[in-house]
């Protein structure tokens, strides 16, 4: 069992540094942009943003007005803060969308392979059962397991039940 432990370990490991080495190659700008719409998730940028805001109205209401009610100047800058959060958060979800694009091509590029490696093993087994005598009528469904499956010919097949169900 540790072997397996240490196996996937390793893959963990693999994957982790590889995004590391994705997010290494990214500009400044980009690492920013991330960051920023990381930070602005928190309760932090939440209780920020709240304690700015009460300050600005409190002082505007009871201080020296720079901004007086009805606050425009604080209407701008949430606004601005608004478009350029929105932008970052953006930014962040297309590199999430890539990053998950490329694991859902790992994950298919595995699963073909793993298809093809129990077709191989079906067919074994089935020379296998003949050899030592088993009766061929209890071979039919690994029988039906020998044969290739074509990705293509399967996405067809979901696409047709697809356009079936949205009629």
């Amino acid at each position: 069992m540790k072997s397996i432990k240490n196996f996937t370990e390793k893959n963990i490991r693999a994957l982790y540094e590889r995004d590391q080495a994705e997010l290494a190659k990214k500009s400044r700008i980009h690492k920013a942009a991330i960051w920023i719409a990381n930070f602005s998730g928190t309760v932090t940028f939440a209780l920020l943003n709240f304690s700015v805001f009460l300050f600005w109205i409190l002082y505007n209401t009871f201080g020296h007005a720079f901004d007086p009610f009805p606050f425009i100047l604080l209407n701008l800058t949430v606004s601005l803060e608004a478009i350029f959060l929105s932008t970052f958060v953006l930014i962040c979800q297309n590199e999430i969308s890539r990053q998950a694009d490329r694991r859902h091509n790992l994950d298919l590029q595995i699963n073909i392979l793993a298809e093809k490696e129990n077709t191989a093993i079906s067919k074994v087994l089935i020379e296998i059962a003949r050899k030592i005598g088993i009766d061929e009528s209890k071979l039919e469904e690994l029988k039906v397991m020998t044969s290739d499956t074509v990705p293509e010919e399967v996405l067809e097949k979901i696409n047709e039940i697809e356009n079936e169900n949205t009629k």
